[in-house]
């Protein structure tokens, strides 16, 4: 068991090798209180339950110095998952606190191991949410959606939610709504020679080329808001201020008297 790192002072010692934990099975029987010898509970454990050689557990030599001679000691390393069968089988209290034991050193263990890739994830999360920012334009309410959905699964806070600036809708309800036959086609066209309305490119989850999608420039958000679509999280749908959509009519140059 050279090289190896124990955590000698635990209940029950579990050893770690580049990643590799193991609990050393006499430790264990010594710890159950087991009325057979060591060599013969071993044995009887592994042909009984089926433990496999170098998945469930390895066999080494322990060299001792010993002034009379004699032959080095067999041990056995099981794997903390066998360890907690052999614990579980054994029948009796010192049984039932093994498995807990074993339990518990697991959920510690995963544990560190999710707090120190924390950072990590954190970090390539604000970097995936920069990115959503900067390439779908984003009103206040879609960054606080976005914000939240990385949030809430760290643990980290979030103020209260942004409410929108003004009832907002499709610019395929308010051009029926304002009564003008100018379609859908034509009014988009329109915004992106004004420089409102840009055209956006996100690759298909699907993997089956690009799919396209319309997006309010930074000037543009003076009319309206891009919302998160229902459909894809990844596209952005503009929604348009009720109150102000008559003056963006006028601004686009769309005769509202000939509507």
């Amino acid at each position: 068991m050279a090289n190896f790192t124990t955590n000698a002072g635990a209940l029950i010692p579990i050893t770690e090798n580049n990643g590799k934990r193991a609990v050393s099975a006499r430790d264990l029987h010594l710890f159950l209180e087991s009325k057979q010898d060591f060599s013969t509970w071993i044995k009887n454990r592994i042909e009984k339950y089926g433990l496999v050689e170098n998945e469930d557990y390895v066999v080494f030599h322990n060299f001792v110095e010993n002034p009379k001679g004699g032959r080095p000691q067999v041990e056995y390393a099981l794997t903390v998952e066998a360890a907690k069968e052999l614990s579980m089988v054994e029948g009796n209290e010192k049984g039932k606190m093994a498995r807990r034991y074993f339990i518990e050193c697991e959920r510690q263990l995963t544990t560190h191991v999710l707090e120190e890739k924390k950072p990590d994830i954190l970090d390539i999360n604000m970097k995936w949410m920069e990115f959503t920012f900067r390439h779908l334009n984003l009103n206040d309410a879609g960054k606080m959606e976005v914000m939240r959905k990385v949030a809430e699964p760290m643990g980290l806070p979030m103020p209260d939610y942004v409410q929108s600036k003004g009832v907002v809708k499709s610019a395929t309800e308010l051009l029926k709504q304002f009564g003008t036959q100018v379609s859908i086609h034509v009014f988009n066209q329109a915004m992106i020679t004004k420089g409102y309305l840009a055209d956006k490119v996100r690759h298909s989850t699907k993997g089956n080329g690009e799919k396209h999608f319309k997006a309010l420039t930074d000037e543009g958000l003076q009319w309206g808001e891009n919302c998160v679509s229902r459909e894809n999280p990844n596209e952005v749908q503009p929604r348009y201020y009720e109150d102000r959509f008559a003056a963006l009519l006028a601004d686009l140059r769309i005769n509202v008297a000939f509507m």
